[in-house]
């Protein structure tokens, strides 16, 4: 049983009051913490595949998570469950990113202590997202809830302002379990989070100088993570490929090689999505099919590259 299929079953039986199993993984049972953590994995997944039926493979502002209720050690821990959420999202897919890092928004509670579930962007916040084709906002707040805390995250049309979809990810077990050990799985590499969230915050748009080579390397030279020439970190299998890595052709670009971002991992090579610029000499970031990218490159060297600092 895969690490989701066993989140699925705990889900079902803790939905009947039942005893949730405990799972082989390694040959250790799993404990009350990492039950959790599968739980509360299952669910962000969940609320990624809700969402993406709306959003398909459109870009997605991401406002900044906050307490439901002004609270300020609340308010303190949300930025820990906001990373957890990026990682969960862009792992199936999504093409979301932090809008409050490009500018931070001014959001007050109501008299009564309360956050308004509406959408806080301004008018120039909508208008600035709308220019770059981005017609999506994601706006989550945590909430109380008898097991501890859950998010629920409304999903608003920026071409009419509207609610246009929803989900919600928890329980989420505060009571029981710190946050931070609830979220301290890693579903993604943090730089391969800080690769997908430039590459979706910059979709349609062109990176740099606009060759393939700058979409993986601007972001990560800003972390002064590894990249030199076509060199982008450790080189791994495909078999270990993860949302993020990034997938080199050749050696140097002089002798025509392409450098990619993986967007959606696949076990056949060929399947497998990719975010990538330069292509047909178009300098904007767009999507694409490997299998497609590779066919052209008959003869140069495949690499694939785990970001590292």
């Amino acid at each position: 049983m895969n690490r989701l299929g066993a989140a699925a079953t705990l889900l079902a039986v803790l939905a009947v009051g039942a005893e949730a199993p405990a799972r082989q993984d390694n040959g250790k049972k799993l404990n009350e913490l990492q039950k959790a953590q599968l739980v509360l994995e299952s669910t962000a997944v969940q609320a990624a595949q809700a969402i993406g039926k709306t959003v398909k493979d459109e870009p997605v502002a991401l406002v900044d998570l906050r307490p439901a209720i002004d609270n300020p050690a609340a308010a303190a821990n949300a930025p820990v469950l906001q990373n957890y959420v990026m990682q969960a999202f862009l792992k199936e897919g999504l093409l979301v990113f932090a809008y409050e890092q490009e500018h931070k928004l001014e959001v007050k509670y109501a008299k009564d202590g309360k956050l308004p579930r509406t959408l806080p962007l301004a008018a120039s916040d909508v208008k600035t997202l709308m220019d770059r084709k981005v017609r999506y906002a994601l706006v989550p707040q945590l909430a109380a809830k008898d097991s501890g805390s859950a998010v629920t995250i409304d999903l608003y049309s920026l071409e009419n302002l509207q609610l246009a979809g929803g989900a919600v990810i928890g329980p989420i077990p505060t009571k029981k379990f710190p946050l931070a050990a609830l979220c301290s799985a890693e579903i993604l590499p943090a730089l391969n989070v800080k690769v997908l969230s430039f590459a979706a915050a910059n979709f349609g748009r062109q990176v740099d100088r606009g060759e393939c080579w700058d979409l993986p390397a601007v972001p990560l030279r800003d972390v002064k993570a590894k990249v030199d020439g076509y060199v982008f970190g450790k080189e791994i299998p495909w078999e270990q490929g993860k949302a993020g890595d990034v997938i080199t052709f050749g050696t140097d670009g002089a002798t025509g090689g392409h450098v990619v971002v993986l967007y959606k991992w696949t076990e056949k090579r060929a399947e497998a999505t990719i975010l990538h610029q330069n292509v047909n000499n178009v300098r904007k970031v767009m999507l694409g099919n490997l299998g497609r990218v590779e066919s052209g490159k008959a003869g140069q060297k495949f690499a694939l590259w785990r970001p590292q600092q």
